[in-house]
């Protein structure tokens, strides 16, 4: 079968979440989906999470390493992902239902390299609130997206919304070692 959207997911300590994430993916109706499961050095139970899912589901391959951080973990999904299609996603949020199926649409509809949507942020009440207030549809070239990041209003610098044509990685990965590494790939990203 040929993978169309490869799903890395970070993973460390997160035992709590980390189902519920897991769901939330394999809930997508999406044809030849891989979910990479990164155990980042987990010392609770993530790990052993991850291979259960994976001796469950053939659609889930598990990357165990040393910890390194968060972006040495979307790295090391990276290095193994054979989807056209590259998403992230914390292992400790969940994504709705049809997330990626209107993400791979938009992106083939407007044969874009990037395609983005909204986010929810939870509040401690359990109340969702959209992270962009005015959603719309938008369609930007490259200047106009690289022109438009840096507000913060209709594109944000956040992986976790976004799918990426795998190619603009062949020559990128996610700085390590730093704060912000989702920033800091962002315009670069953008540029290819």
């Amino acid at each position: 079968m040929k993978i169309k959207l490869s799903i890395i997911v970070p993973v460390y300590n997160i035992e709590q979440y980390l189902s519920v994430c897991i769901e939330s993916i394999l809930q997508q109706d999406v044809d030849g989906l891989e979910l990479i499961l990164v155990d980042d050095g987990a010392s609770d139970s993530s790990g052993k999470i991850c291979d259960e899912y994976a001796k469950k589901c053939k659609k889930i391959k598990v990357v165990h390493k040393t910890n390194g951080g968060l972006s040495s973990a979307r790295n090391a999904g990276l290095d193994i992902a054979s989807g056209d299609f590259i998403g992230f996603v914390d292992g400790d949020d969940w994504i709705d239902k049809s997330m990626y199926i209107l993400l791979l649409r938009m992106a083939d509809e407007h044969n874009a390299d990037i395609a983005a949507c909204n986010m929810n942020m939870m509040r401690r009440d359990g109340t969702l609130t959209p992270y962009f207030k005015d959603a719309k549809d938008f369609c930007f070239s490259k200047k106009e997206a690289l022109e438009e990041l840096p507000s913060n209003r209709i594109l944000t610098f956040s992986a976790c919304n976004k799918i990426y044509k795998k190619h603009l990685f062949s020559t990128l990965r996610f700085r390590e070692g730093i704060i912000f590494e989702d920033m800091d790939l962002s315009y670069k990203i953008l540029s290819k």
